[in-house]
């Protein structure tokens, strides 16, 4: 069994567990050797309702459309070939929306590692309701790099003509001539933030000095595509629109001291930092479990003396996770505001999160990282199986992705215009 076998059975393994923390990666050399050598299926597919489509044309090939129906691949049906990547994919409780989401921004990527690598690809494409079969070469990372920059097709409106694009993690916008900003948050992990030049706290706090001297009524936070980050800042940025105290999490919990695979990981905290368990720091439960007695997330948080009282509308979608889809879960909870998308990829009650501990298998060089605390938000069990859903559900199809048209956007705007 090649190493690429044994990933395989290995990630299909951790993927069951439904731990969106959970990671699984080849050894870096074969990775390495990998994205310089391997050869990937030469198109961007994107999902809408169900189907995937060409979004982006990278084969050598660019006379074929942009937005064509991906049917079959090398005979095999995309659906098929779909649902059997979903089961190398990690998530919290197997939510589909992440699953889509995350095949929409890697396909040539999971179908390179978990379903095959032939060198050509005979695609079964529907286009205007007509049928054509096109055959295409792999290519590697760098050509389809080319290729997509090259393929004018490809050049596609992609921002809210209201929102200019921001390369930086956050950034605010007031809509011209309303009372209204958007606050975008694409991150929330603070060494991605420093990287670019800003600081969390820092830019919160000024974003909210400005709403208020601007007499802004209505704030639409976009948390889209935010994976996560940092622990703390989901909270510090809802202690901007609470009045009230609140805690972040109910409690944190092992299920022993010592962990039982000590003597394979060094585990450590969210800042790199080698730990030790002291059975002291813990009060064991009736169950068994050892529960955290003091951690910043356990501690109660008071609401910041200018916080937001106007409406809140959040946008969220599949890829929300870990610290984002906890600052999601707050707004729920506490009823702060409308949240506009997808049902998010991160746990509505909890995570695991806090610590971390890295295990390198012995003979394949495979690294599986896991968080080993379970953390409960709320400790609702109506919630336990599920993401953060949304009270407006948005499907925007092929051609609203194509033409750039913000659904999400558009229906939080919508409702503020109707509120008047």
């Amino acid at each position: 069994m090649t190493v690429s076998e044994f990933h395989k059975v290995i990630r299909s393994l951790t993927a069951t567990i439904g731990d969106l923390h959970m990671n699984t990666r080849l050894p870096s050399l074969y990775a390495q050797s990998q994205s310089i050598e391997g050869k990937y299926f030469p198109f961007d597919i994107t999902y809408a309702n169900g189907k995937g489509y060409i979004f982006n044309n990278n084969s050598d090939d660019p006379a074929i459309p942009v937005g064509s129906e991906v049917i079959k691949i090398n005979n095999e049906p995309l659906n098929s070939i779909t649902k059997q990547l979903f089961k190398y994919m990690i998530v919290d409780n197997n939510t589909e929306t992440f699953k889509y989401r995350t095949l929409s921004n890697s396909f040539a990527t999971y179908y390179n590692g978990f379903y095959g690598q032939p060198e050509w690809f005979t695609v079964e494409l529907k286009h205007n309701g007509k049928k054509k079969t096109a055959k295409v070469k792999a290519l590697p990372l760098n050509q389809i790099e080319q290729n997509r920059v090259r393929n004018i097709s490809n050049n596609k409106k992609i921002s809210s003509p209201f929102i200019p694009p921001s390369p930086n993690p956050l950034s605010l916008h007031f809509l011209p001539e309303s009372s209204t900003a958007v606050l975008q948050i694409k991150i929330f992990s603070d060494g991605y933030i420093r990287h670019h030049g800003q600081d969390f706290a820092s830019y919160i706090d000024s974003t909210f000095l400005e709403i208020k001297q601007r007499n802004i009524k209505n704030l639409i936070i976009d948390i889209r595509g935010n994976i996560g980050g940092s622990s703390g800042n989901g909270s510090y940025l809802f202690s901007y629109l609470t009045q009230k105290a609140f805690t972040e999490v109910q409690y944190m919990e092992l299920r022993s001291i010592p962990l039982k695979y000590w003597s394979f990981a060094g585990v450590k905290d969210s800042n790199g930092d080698t730990i030790a368990f002291k059975k002291e720091d813990y009060t064991k439960t009736s169950e068994g479990a050892y529960r955290l007695k003091d951690y910043p997330v356990l501690q109660t948080i008071q609401p910041k003396a200018n916080s937001f009282t106007g409406n809140v509308y959040l946008l969220i979608d599949g890829l929300v996770g870990s610290q984002a889809s906890s600052f999601a879960s707050l707004v729920h909870h506490f009823k702060r505001g409308i949240l506009i998308g997808e049902e998010t990829g991160g746990n509505y009650n909890g995570n695991t999160g806090g610590t971390w501990g890295n295990l390198t298998l012995p003979n394949s060089k495979l690294e599986i990282e896991m968080f080993v605390f379970k953390t409960v938000r709320f400790n609702d069990q109506s919630q336990e199986s599920n993401g953060v859903k949304p009270d407006f559900t948005i499907h925007s199809s092929i051609q609203d992705k194509l033409s750039g048209k913000d659904l999400d956007l558009d229906t939080a705007l919508k409702l503020i215009k109707h509120a008047k």
